[in-house]
């Protein structure tokens, strides 16, 4: 997956002219080559970083050709940018946008701006390995992903390392180096070539950071091997839903069943349950409901299978609706059967 890697600098383009690398025939396409001095800023020690040369490549479309560079002239560049590691050097490779090359004068002292160190716009994840310097400065691997059409593969990416530095001074006290696998966002200076040991990276001193995404692995690592039990309290939230103030009890599977069970006694015709008045309200699934053999056992009445008078008077009328129903149905039967003739004697 490539990330933002973007990069602002101005730059004295040497030769150049149609992009012979691509496989494209258009005049428009242009690859322009240059060397871009890299030294690290006076008023500041920056620790294990030295100046350097990067041999730079910048491809770009111009459909105009009097728009186009010429050789030894001076242009403000931004585009996509990454490294491109061999044995012997590190180039520097740039997807620009159309640029555009200073007025040329006969002084070489004319109209020439004050150079300013590139500076890098990128986003990546930070590596294992971080250090705390004699300056007071702290420093940390950042591995970014940029996408490079020329590269071998399906995905077409590439990737390289930098290595960004914290500032000393109050404003990055508070700062610490992120974990490694955290996804970052650095803005900073391009200020030269860190060398520690046998790594060489292109050095970044930070002017803005920000954490995008923390490591899970981490985090988990941070907190110990076992799992954390301790019950974490949610924070008030300044925007989101306001709290309704209403507690709902959980729901499972058997209180789920018991509920159905009572709303379906509730709903029969010829139910003999009286709603308890309080019950139904309290969410009590077990005294939801209380039949009039309750009442009686409740009231000390034992052994009585006597009931209400309003149930029994329920039990006679269906009990006659139920034998009028069969005698309808018998003297339908004895209708319909065919009559005998009568013998004749």
């Amino acid at each position: 997956m490539a990330y933002l890697s973007t990069i602002t600098l101005n730059v004295e383009l040497t030769t150049g002219g149609r992009d012979e690398k691509s496989s494209s025939q258009y005049e428009a396409q242009q690859r322009w080559y240059s060397l871009v001095d890299i030294v690290p800023p006076n008023e500041k020690v920056v620790d294990n970083v030295q100046g350097t040369v990067y041999k730079t490549e910048i491809s770009f479309w111009e459909p105009d050709a009097a728009q186009r560079p010429f050789p030894e002239s001076l242009a403000f560049v931004t585009g996509q940018f990454f490294f491109v590691t061999s044995e012997v050097e590190q180039t520097l490779i740039i997807r620009a946008n159309p640029l555009r090359t200073l007025p040329h004068s006969n002084d070489s002292s004319a109209n020439i701006p004050e150079w300013f160190a590139p500076v890098v716009n990128i986003v990546g994840h930070a590596g294992p390995l971080t250090q705390r310097h004699d300056s007071g400065m702290r420093s940390f691997d950042v591995r970014c992903t940029s996408y490079n059409p020329e590269a071998a593969g399906k995905y077409k990416s590439c990737e390289f390392m930098t290595r960004c530095f914290f500032d000393t001074g109050r404003r990055w006290e508070s700062y610490e180096p992120p974990r490694a696998g955290t996804l970052v966002h650095i803005i900073g200076q391009l200020v030269g070539r860190y060398k520690m040991g046998g790594n060489e990276e292109p050095a970044v001193l930070i002017t803005d950071y920000k954490i995008l995404v923390s490591s899970g692995k981490a985090s988990t690592a941070a907190s110990g091997d076992g799992a954390s039990t301790d019950t974490i309290t949610p924070k008030k939230r300044k925007y989101g839903p306001k709290s309704t103030g209403v507690t709902m009890s959980p729901v499972t599977p058997e209180t789920r069943g018991k509920r159905i069970s009572q709303e379906r006694l509730l709903s029969s015709p010829n139910s003999r349950v009286r709603h308890h008045p309080v019950a139904v309200f309290s969410g009590d699934d077990e005294d939801a409901a209380m039949t009039d053999e309750d009442d009686l056992f409740d009231s000390g009445v034992a052994g009585s299978s006597t009931v209400s008078g309003g149930a029994e008077r329920d039990d006679t009328a269906h009990s006659k609706d139920m034998e009028g129903r069969h005698n309808d149905e018998a003297e339908t039967t004895r209708q319909q059967r065919p009559k005998r003739a009568k013998r004749i004697k």
